[in-house]
């Protein structure tokens, strides 16, 4: 590939990703190579050919960022950065002495009762559960840890009840155990994790829940209280399969130990 002539296909063909398309690769590697070779972007020379006195001058005398940039033909953001540089004091959007008092929570309250946000948010969190699916967290693979140093064998993320995934699943006995941030203790997350258990327990599984700051403070002390609650007793030979993220393939554990620790 020839790249000595990446500036005169970029002018050619107008982007970095037109040229990427003609070349087989990556819009980044187009990228990286026109600033280790130069290359200016038509954004980029717009910008150098920007006059700062002259954007102040028009700013000070009433003109908007918006109006600059559309003007400069720049963006936002280069016009906005390169007047806070020159020095040219920046106006607000609004009053500057707008304050958010009693009038405006009172607003926002009947509109969130009325339901005028619940839509957008049930579309932001059905996007966001599509693309990054329930991992483990820190907090519960400190509990994997030692659920294995305890010589316990379980089971993580596993579908239960085709719509429910617990946190964990010892295999010893039919007990499951949540591990759960402070947004468990909000009144609607609250509410679910009630009748959660409650179809869990229905299904004859015992339920048991610890709060993160109790598993960073002392995840073997957790575990010493399941062991208690329940009875179990350390296996020969404890096998974790802990699975990734939510409903994914398990990744099988057999720890071996050398002086009580694991290796």
């Amino acid at each position: 590939m020839n790249w000595n002539n990446l500036q005169q296909d970029y002018e050619r063909l107008g982007s970095f990703k037109s040229v990427a398309a003609e070349y087989g690769v990556a819009p980044e590697t187009v990228s990286r190579k026109a600033k280790e070779l130069g290359v200016k972007s038509a954004r980029r020379s717009r910008a150098e050919n920007l006059d700062p006195a002259e954007l102040r001058r028009l700013y000070e005398a009433g003109a908007a960022v918006p109006d600059l940039a559309k003007q400069f033909k720049s963006s936002h953001g280069t016009i906005y950065m390169m007047l806070w540089t020159s020095g040219a004091e920046m106006r607000t959007s609004g009053p500057r002495d707008f304050k958010w008092g009693p009038e405006q929570y009172e607003k926002r309250r009947a509109a969130t009762e009325r339901g005028a946000f619940q839509g957008a948010q049930r579309e932001r969190f059905t996007r966001l559960g599509r693309e990054t699916p329930k991992m483990n967290s820190p907090q519960e693979q400190l509990f994997h840890k030692a659920l294995l140093r305890a010589r316990l064998s379980f089971e993580t993320q596993l579908r239960e009840l085709r719509r429910y995934y617990p946190d964990i699943k010892l295999s010893q006995k039919p007990v499951i155990i949540e591990i759960d941030s402070w947004g468990h203790l909000l009144p609607k997350p609250a509410e679910f994790d009630r009748q959660r258990d409650a179809a869990l327990r229905e299904a004859g599984y015992e339920v048991v829940r610890f709060m993160n700051e109790q598993v960073e403070a002392d995840a073997d002390a957790c575990v010493r209280q399941v062991v208690k609650q329940f009875g179990l007793e350390p296996e020969k030979n404890p096998v974790a399969l802990i699975r990734t993220r939510r409903g994914g393939e398990p990744l099988i554990i057999i720890p071996i130990y050398s002086d009580g620790d694991i290796v």
